[in-house]
């Protein structure tokens, strides 16, 4: 398994792309063209909440992005859980090239998901 601290930083990094004026925007598009957007499922993804108590003024853009970074690192967490629970056998995924990673750790999950 990567570190988790290399995940936390592959997080952030994602994370700063996506938190941006333009992600506001969106958000503000979408929540006056969904009725009731507050209560849809698309609030549910990670950083939208946090947008929208920014927008409502809730809280500050810092804020939202630290609540954010917390959630992330939760979801992370729960994440390596799940997978830790699903998988028989131990495996390490050491490669460096994140593609080799992603393609190894889809097939050991294929070949070992309990039913």
């Amino acid at each position: 398994n990567p570190p988790r601290a290399l995940l936390y930083e592959q997080a952030e990094e994602r994370l700063a792309l996506l938190m941006t004026p333009t992600t506001l925007t969106s958000n503000k598009k979408l929540r006056k063209s969904i009725p009731d957007f507050e209560k849809s499922p698309l609030t549910k993804a990670l950083g939208v909440k946090e947008c929208l108590l920014h927008l409502n003024g809730y809280q500050t853009f810092e804020e939202s992005i630290q609540q954010t970074k917390i959630r992330t690192r939760n979801y992370i967490k729960r994440q390596e859980t799940w997978f830790r629970h699903q998988i028989s056998t131990g495996y390490i995924l050491d490669d460096e090239d994140p593609q080799i990673r992603k393609e190894h750790a889809l097939k050991i999950l294929c070949e070992n998901i309990k039913n």
